[in-house]
């Protein structure tokens, strides 16, 4: 009682109301389009492909290339200032959609005036539902008290009609992802006939060092990397996040991407649809969901995760790969891994407190204690 005594005591109420803030969508498409209009595509709410509710938003374009404007949502530019790393989960119906590609860009619209990415996140083509993630730090952050403000979403492809279903809209929680992979001693037994691999300072995200890939054009595959933080995280979510940096002058192919591929005693199996990589000078963050490989086991003797690259031959280009990281599909604080971090996970670890191990113990030190009582507190209201 001494404890909870104290705890009450404390006011968290400002800094749980900002960590509920940040952590919920910033649309889920439950109470109509939340603001989003189109000239060029008919936008609709649907039931098809909602991840967060039972309302997604449907777009049906003929192509190629159209805006998605949002409509000054309250509070948008306050929170994309804070965290401009968007995560959005689209789903391609049964029968795919015939264009040969698709992908996206997005731009910010204010007093500050117009400014977009320079990177194309590709959006899948199979059916299926896939998370994409939006890397916006290079566009400047918008003044949380302007006026108005318009964050905008491109839908562009290489044919049409197309249809498509974008739903739960949200912001990248970093204490989600866990560092599986930063280059600091050896490149983790990557490996390639392909193209020359090498640990360089440049392009470090995490540490000092870097894995730099220099590759003459084509299709190139990375083999073999491992690490045992890899296949335990694997097992604890199913998004690939990675830091791709890309020097002056370093990709001169006018277009990159690629795949990602697992391999063990299971056997071989790659993902369907292809992630972009960057072609133009910076460092971004770059999403890979691999939801549609079967994971390692945790006891696995031999686990390689492999990296393809693809890009116009006869150009020489050069990219740097850092921290990879696999971002958990349970959220921190959610101790009954509903989806939402509220007060039975609070309660659940006031009444475990001082107790060795269980779901209680989130950080795995093997204790319940004041540590995993602020996660709970810190992420009061996630997902919920």
């Amino acid at each position: 009682m001494k404890f909870m005594t104290r705890v009450s005591a404390v006011s968290l109420s400002a800094a749980l109301a900002l960590s509920a803030q940040s952590q919920q969508p910033l649309f889920s498409f439950e109470d109509g389009l939340d603001g989003f209009v189109s000239n060029a595509a008919t936008l609709f709410q649907d039931t098809i492909g909602a991840t967060h509710g039972i309302y997604s938003m449907g777009i049906t374009w003929d192509g190629p290339f159209t805006w998605l404007t949002d409509g000054n949502t309250p509070g948008l530019a306050g929170k994309l200032a804070e965290n401009r790393l968007l995560l959005l989960d689209i789903t391609v119906p049964d029968g795919g959609n015939p264009a040969p590609w698709l992908n996206s860009i997005v731009s910010f619209n204010d007093p500050l005036g117009w400014r977009q990415t320079t990177f194309f996140v590709e959006w899948p083509r199979t059916p299926g539902t896939s998370t994409l993630l939006y890397d916006l730090r290079e566009l400047e952050a918008p003044d949380p008290d302007s006026p108005w403000f318009l964050m905008n979403i491109s839908a562009n492809a290489g044919a049409g009609p197309c249809t498509l279903y974008i739903d739960n809209i949200r912001q990248l929680n970093p204490a989600m992802a866990t560092t599986v992979m930063s280059f600091e001693n050896d490149l983790h037994g990557f490996n390639t006939g392909g193209a020359t691999l090498s640990q360089d300072t440049y392009g470090a995200t995490d540490g000092d060092y870097s894995m730099r890939v220099e590759w003459t054009g084509g299709f190139v595959w990375m083999f073999g990397g491992s690490s045992p933080e890899l296949i335990q995280a694997l097992n604890e979510g199913s998004y690939l996040i990675m830091d791709i940096t890309v020097p002056p002058g370093g990709m001169q192919t006018p277009w990159s991407n690629g795949i990602v591929s697992f391999n063990d005693p299971q056997g071989w199996r790659q993902i369907n649809n292809s992630y972009g990589i960057p072609v133009t000078e910076g460092t971004r963050t770059v999403g890979i969901d691999l939801r549609s490989l079967t994971p390692p086991t945790p006891d696995t003797p031999w686990f390689q995760l492999n990296i393809a690259m693809n890009g116009a031959g006869e150009t020489n280009n050069v990219f740097y790969i850092d921290n990879i990281r696999i971002v958990s599909s349970r959220m921190p604080g959610d101790v009954d891994g509903d989806g939402c971090v509220n007060d039975t996970d609070l309660l659940m670890v006031l009444f475990a407190f001082g107790n060795t191990g269980g779901p209680e113990d989130l950080d795995n030190s093997g204790l319940v204690d004041d540590a995993d009582l602020l996660t709970v507190l810190f992420n009061f209201g996630s997902g919920c």
